[in-house]
């Protein structure tokens, strides 16, 4: 026990408390003198009893305001710890659950890769069967007597490398430079007329080419089919509008009728001869003919290079190109190059 003398009221007082509490006590009693100091001033002099009493009675009604705000204060604290607690509750809840989507997903990705993996195994397997099987009847084709089956043989050909087509299907593009290439080499004459064609069905991609061409100033045409397969080449241009043809085939809407100095000619098949296998309507072969009585076209096959074959069933009607363009380049002659 340690011993503080105290002053109140004047007076002083030999008080008693724990050892290390000496410096709290003579707080405690410096604040009750000036408390008891403060009403003395305030109630007057009614007597050190009476001014001990209401001292008391104010320094416990402070201590009890204060108690009540640090109940509060702890039960706000409280409140807040279980907002708290329900919150890391509602955080770990959540993270399992996305921890369990990210699984979900995971397992998803998966099987879609695989799905992804299996549909391209059974696509190339797809490609290869009916590469296997348009050689085969290719080989067949070239042990078997021409006049026995060329109607024939053209007929399942050309079915046969349509569908190819279709399945081999890719945005590759004719070079642009080596078609200039060719036309600076053999064309000598200005303002040409270049007719292409509207690719459709998996043919190889023309447009890139004929709106390159119409940049360059040139003037490009398009193909309108008319009665007995035949068809003429009419004046067009990518600002112009086209219309849909009875055979689902886009041609110009304004017909002035043009002869074209270069001809591009779509192609089912072609071989290293330079003749092509069309749909079979005969339309550019009757075209060609007609047009070389009068004037030199020029005639660029367009195809992909898996539409090559060893050879082309013949006959004195189909009509030999000058070049063919494929995807992966020209098909080059030493005729030519």
């Amino acid at each position: 026990m340690a011993n503080v003398n105290i002053k109140f009221n004047g007076k002083e007082f030999l008080l008693s408390c724990d050892d290390g509490q000496e410096e709290h006590l003579e707080e405690l009693a410096t604040y009750l003198n000036e408390k008891f100091n403060e009403l003395k001033n305030s109630l007057g002099n009614i007597g050190e009893s009476k001014l001990l009493l209401i001292t008391s009675i104010s320094v416990l009604d402070e201590y009890y305001e204060t108690k009540k705000k640090i109940d509060l204060q702890k039960k706000e604290i409280s409140n807040i710890t279980d907002k708290f607690k329900e919150l890391k509750s509602l955080v770990y809840n959540y993270r399992d659950l996305k921890e369990k989507e990210i699984s979900q997903l995971s397992i998803n990705q998966q099987n879609l890769k695989n799905e992804i993996e299996n549909n391209r195994n059974d696509y190339e397997n797809l490609v290869d069967k009916t590469t296997v099987e348009i050689e085969n009847f290719i080989k067949r084709i070239d042990t078997d007597s021409k006049t026995q089956w060329f109607k024939v043989s053209k007929k399942v050909l050309r079915k046969k490398l349509i569908n190819l087509r279709k399945i081999k299907f890719s945005d590759k593009d004719i070079s642009f430079i080596q078609f200039k290439k060719i036309l600076n080499k053999f064309v000598t004459k200005k303002n040409i007329n270049i007719g292409g064609y509207y690719p459709i069905n998996s043919e190889i991609e023309s447009l890139n080419i004929l709106k390159k061409l119409e940049i360059d100033k040139f003037k490009i045409s398009l193909p309108v089919t008319k009665k007995n397969n035949n068809m003429e080449f009419y004046e067009w241009s990518f600002k112009k509008l086209l219309k849909v043809n009875m055979k689902g085939i886009p041609q110009p809407l304004a017909l002035k009728k043009v002869f074209p100095d270069v001809l591009i000619v779509p192609l089912v098949g072609f071989d290293k001869k330079k003749f092509r296998l069309g749909y079979g309507g005969g339309f550019y072969d009757r075209y060609i003919s007609r047009m070389s009585k009068f004037k030199k076209v020029l005639t660029i096959g367009f195809a992909f290079s898996f539409q090559e074959l060893k050879r082309v069933p013949i006959n004195k009607y189909d009509q030999k190109l000058d070049f063919i363009l494929t995807d992966r380049g020209i098909i080059k002659w030493k005729f030519y190059f």
